[in-house]
């Protein structure tokens, strides 16, 4: 089967693109697209004072006044229903206003309009697909626009000439996605299957059961179209983060090689390589990537972020401070930067740097989101303030329900108790607690530490000597410290 054209997989383009041509960087001209509009296949002649209120309504684009934007198109839909355009940056306009289901309405009406005339569709998207190398950020498997953005740069190279039998049958799997009945498209798409192995069908499931959060299903997917086409990038992408996320190192490095012979010296992958080597702990292979990239981009929010937590890693707390704060300059809208940059401070020694930060994130953010009070929590026992990280997690149980989704929680809070009761000079209820925690998950490396130090205030020497050892011969550095510091050595 041929990997060229079919208008069913233009249609996803629908959905996908993030109108990085009219946002601020426009090279639409009013003018010249407005006879461009007329010169497409269908008469799309504008209603009175319609060339106006199109011009009124880019200006607003431009100044990603979107909700503003959506009122001129809306008289100019009200004019004349069969005017397309309008329909289209009617939905660019609810997609970043965030109105997404007002965005699948207005697609919709495009697609079951333009689907009527082949030709029609195909000029009328070339006028709006983005010529730019798209650079898009690491797949977040809950992110659906980006998970869209992915499939479409693989369909819009990859196309198959389909048999019209096979298309309509795609089309009504694609039909129930738009509008988020993923279970139905995954049934659909199965059925349109049948003995043929089309990687598009392949993508299209794969990403079904993403959204469903069943991503195993989705692994088993992206193996096949690697199987059946091994330079389908994408797909090497997503087994590249999925196998991150097991720590799969050989795996991960096996698709990375296979994606830069796709794309030898590619900035683009120099950064999805980037970001995915910081999930692996190749810090340095990290640090290499992201740098080459932000000598094109230094402005990239996500590299910066990255690159900060990769310095981090490899402990240049220096470095590390000098990208998160540029980070934290473009958006303080991230969490992560501000625990990462919490983190170099305290690293650094400026404890009160570290604290202000997390106040400030605190003043942003939610006061009472868990994973945030966690954090301040347990750096306000670091600098030996017990009484405020008590009134933190005390804050945290008064908003955090007992249940089953809540465990992980309540166990971090239960962990900071220890340190907060230590500090309050309660060592035998900080005992009780530790040894609760390290029967019900284990051994971790922490606990451990903290009971070793709790059996130290107890005076039990000889217990602290034989916790500190289990460590000493896994490496743990502190642990070592910790055992000279208490006299063992003597």
């Amino acid at each position: 089967m041929t990997k060229r054209g079919t208008l069913f997989f233009l249609l996803i383009l629908l959905i996908t693109f993030k109108s990085k041509t009219i946002q601020g960087r426009s090279t639409i001209d009013n003018n010249s697209l407005l006879e461009k509009l007329n010169s497409v296949g269908f008469d799309w002649a504008l209603p009175e004072n319609g060339k106006d209120q199109i011009n009124k309504a880019f200006e607003l684009i431009r100044a990603n006044n979107w909700k503003e934007a959506i009122k001129y198109f809306d008289q100019i839909i009200t004019s004349d229903t069969s005017f397309l355009p309008g329909y289209y940056f009617r939905g660019v306009c609810y997609k970043r206003s965030g109105n997404n289901e007002k965005l699948f309405q207005d697609f919709g009406r495009l697609y079951s309009r333009l689907n009527k005339n082949y030709q029609a569709y195909t000029n009328f998207w070339s006028l709006f697909t983005p010529t730019k190398e798209k650079l898009t950020s690491i797949i977040s498997t809950s992110n659906k626009e980006l998970l869209i953005e992915d499939l479409t740069d693989y369909l819009l190279i990859q196309r198959e000439n389909l048999d019209p039998v096979y298309f309509n049958k795609l089309k009504e799997s694609f039909s129930s996605f738009l509008i988020a009945k993923n279970n139905e498209s995954l049934l659909l798409a199965n059925r349109a299957h049948g003995s043929k192995q089309s990687t598009c069908a392949f993508y299209l499931k794969a990403i079904n059961f993403q959204i469903l959060d069943k991503h195993d299903s989705a692994f088993v997917q992206y193996n096949k179209i690697v199987e059946i086409d091994s330079d389908v990038r994408e797909a090497h992408e997503n087994l590249a983060i999925y196998k991150s996320q097991i720590n799969d190192k050989r795996g991960v490095y096996s698709h990375l090689i296979a994606i830069n012979r796709l794309e030898p010296e590619s900035p683009r992958i120099w950064r999805f390589s980037g970001l995915v080597k910081v999930r692996i702990e190749d810090y340095y292979g990290s640090i290499i990537d992201l740098s080459k990239y932000l000598k094109i981009d230094s402005l990239d929010l996500e590299s910066l972020k990255n690159r900060g937590q990769a310095q981090l890693g490899v402990q240049n707390y220096r470095g590390a401070i000098k990208d998160l704060e540029k980070a934290l300059k473009i958006s303080n809208k991230d969490l992560d930067i501000f625990f990462l940059l919490s983190d170099s401070y305290f690293n650094v020694g400026d404890t009160a740097k570290s604290i202000k930060i997390l106040d400030k994130a605190l003043y942003i953010f939610s006061d009472y989101d868990p994973r945030l009070n966690l954090f301040l929590a347990d750096r306000l026992t670091n600098v030996n303030r017990p009484g405020d990280a008590q009134a933190i997690l005390d804050r945290i149980l008064r908003g955090v329900r007992p249940t089953p989704a809540n465990e992980k929680i309540l166990r971090q809070v239960d962990f900071i108790q220890c340190k907060v009761n230590l500090l309050k000079r309660k060592p035998e209820k900080a005992l009780l607690k530790i040894s609760s925690l390290i029967e019900m998950e284990g051994e971790q490396i922490e606990y451990i530490f903290l009971k070793a130090k709790i059996l130290i205030s107890l005076n039990k020497l000889v217990d602290a000597k034989h916790e500190l050892t289990k460590l000493i011969k896994i490496n743990y550095l502190p642990a070592v410290e910790l055992f000279k510091k208490s006299g063992f050595n003597n």
